[in-house]
């Protein structure tokens, strides 16, 4: 899909370009792109227990309390864990700046920034 491309193709290079941004204050050039990306990840996850799939007996299984079952035990918390919605922290931390008047925040960006790594791995599943 074109949210995944992006994330595998994107994320590297703003991880490889924007890392060194000392200043949590700074905006993203791509935020509004991430923002919407993200939000697509997250309704991904909802529409997960709705979509019916194949069984491993090659039947068809779309009871939606199955179907609910399978993807709760199944790859929901992968998900979960590749649908973090960094770019919304990000907003939210420019907000405070903005609150602050650009003082910056009391979050280290380095502590956030690391979770953009967690999304290429949604290539795997």
């Amino acid at each position: 899909t074109i949210a995944l491309s992006y994330t595998i193709i994107v994320v590297p290079v703003i991880i490889a370009f924007e890392w060194h941004i000392a200043n949590d204050c700074e905006r993203s050039r791509l935020l509004e792109v991430d923002l919407m990306f993200d939000s697509f990840f997250i309704l991904e996850l909802f529409f997960g227990f709705c979509i019916a799939e194949i069984n491993h007996k090659g039947l068809l299984v779309d009871d939606w309390r199955e179907v609910a079952r399978r993807y709760i035990y199944g790859p929901l918390w992968f998900d979960m864990l590749t649908a973090l919605p960094v770019s919304y922290i990000e907003l939210w931390v420019l907000a405070q700046c903005d609150m602050q008047a650009g003082t910056g925040t009391d979050i280290d960006p380095d502590n956030w920034k690391f979770a953009r790594l967690i999304k290429p791995l949604r290539f795997i599943r």
